[in-house]
């Protein structure tokens, strides 16, 4: 059609299918479904890399540096900096929602949130100061364990939170 002239770069057709494609001037134009668009940061950062990857590897963008982008069920999508962090620590990026991270970052344990707005569709959020306080002492949180039932977990910080051990879970 006339937009294809005016771009410069040849007719969208089944042979420049998912093809990135750059004018005269530079502007890059992905074809799609038989119309030329404007490619996403993801599309863009993303083509070159190809689909040879792990489940839950995690790239930084080459072009957009702020970007980080996760290979997740066969493709690559959005992701986080802190996937990124977490990968680079030994843990996994956010791969399935619910799922709580297993190491700490920051002193705090995360779980793989869905995210509705943006373009990250699930995220880690920080989970409550009660899992982040005591979930490495759990197993102490017994009848016959360092907390036994009943017995205070004090946390010495700057809110001075105090849990009791009560059958087997912490509690406020």
């Amino acid at each position: 059609d006339s937009s294809n002239c005016k771009l410069g770069i040849g007719g969208c057709t089944a042979a420049y299918q998912d093809s990135i494609l750059k004018t005269s001037n530079g502007a890059q134009y992905i074809c799609d479904s038989f119309a030329w668009r404007k490619p996403t940061h993801l599309e863009i950062d993303t083509k070159k890399w190809g689909l040879d990857y792990e489940e839950g590897a995690v790239r930084l963008a080459d072009c957009y540096w702020e970007h980080t982008y996760v290979f997740q069920d066969g493709k690559w999508r959005q992701g986080t900096e802190l996937d990124s962090i977490l990968v680079a620590r030994g843990g996994t990026a956010c791969l399935n929602v619910g799922e709580i991270s297993s190491i700490k970052y920051d002193g705090k344990y995360y779980q793989c949130t869905a995210n509705t707005s943006g373009d990250v569709p699930q995220e880690w959020v920080a989970m409550p100061a009660i899992y982040n306080d005591t979930h490495d002492e759990i197993a102490e949180c017994s009848a016959t364990g360092l907390y036994g039932n009943g017995t205070l977990h004090n946390m010495y910080n700057q809110d001075s939170r105090i849990y009791a051990c009560d059958d087997g879970e912490f509690r406020r």
